[in-house]
């Protein structure tokens, strides 16, 4: 058509519709590729740590599985539980009851007497209850590893006997105190003059002065 208007001598508008090739389509798509990547900037945010940190139960565990002692800390972490709960649930009764030890989810526990036998059977569903509840709580704590190790408190059997050697509540609540050390004797004067005389005697002069100076600081100190 546009030829046949140039030849009658019709000037011809040029057509916006003619589709114009595009700079991109000459281009290798390699290097179209790599100009866009060379465009698009990838900002990743840098990640909070969260910090996890091992305490209670899960840090005694792991330096107890190292030494090989995590059976042992176990057993005694029930022990120290059923010593709280039964505190909690019947006060009287703790003076007179003690958890001795935890063998295949059996705990044994010790009786001053019989009566408090008696007395003990009938709250031993709830303890049990109480105590399972406390020891669930814990094991939340603790890794995989550790988890597969424990085991509920399936039953309570009680002896009667004389529980001297095993910790009352008092001890599991508070840490003990370390014993107090002995003061040192105080020097007396007898003890001065004779060391005083002993020193006349040395015949290195320097030796015989240090040692009274030691025996001075000594008697001013105390």
């Amino acid at each position: 058509m546009a030829r046949l208007c140039q030849f009658v001598g019709v000037p011809v508008r040029p057509s916006n519709t003619a589709r114009s090739p595009k700079p991109d389509d000459s281009e290798r798509p390699s290097e179209r590729a790599r100009k866009t990547a060379a465009k698009t900037v990838i900002r990743r945010k840098p990640r909070k740590h969260k910090a996890n940190p091992i305490r209670g139960l899960s840090l005694l565990a792991a330096g107890a599985d190292r030494l090989g002692l995590w059976p042992q800390l176990w057993e005694q972490w029930v022990c120290r539980t059923f010593t709280l709960t039964l505190f909690a649930c019947v006060p009287r009764l703790s003076s007179f009851v003690r958890a001795e030890k935890l063998i295949d989810g059996t705990l044994t526990v010790v009786v001053t007497s019989s009566a408090v036998a008696s007395e003990l059977s009938f709250v031993r569903d709830l303890l049990l209850e109480h105590i399972n509840r406390e020891l669930l709580q814990a094991v939340g704590q603790l890794d995989h590893k550790h988890k597969r190790t424990v085991r509920p408190v399936l039953r309570l059997y009680h002896r009667v006997g004389r529980p001297q050697n095993l910790p009352d509540v008092s001890e599991w609540q508070e840490r003990p105190k370390p014993p107090k050390k002995p003061a040192p004797p105080k020097i007396t004067l007898e003890t001065q003059l004779a060391v005083a005389t002993a020193s006349q005697d040395l015949p290195d002069e320097e030796l015989r002065l240090l040692l009274l100076r030691m025996v001075g600081a000594t008697t001013r100190a105390s």
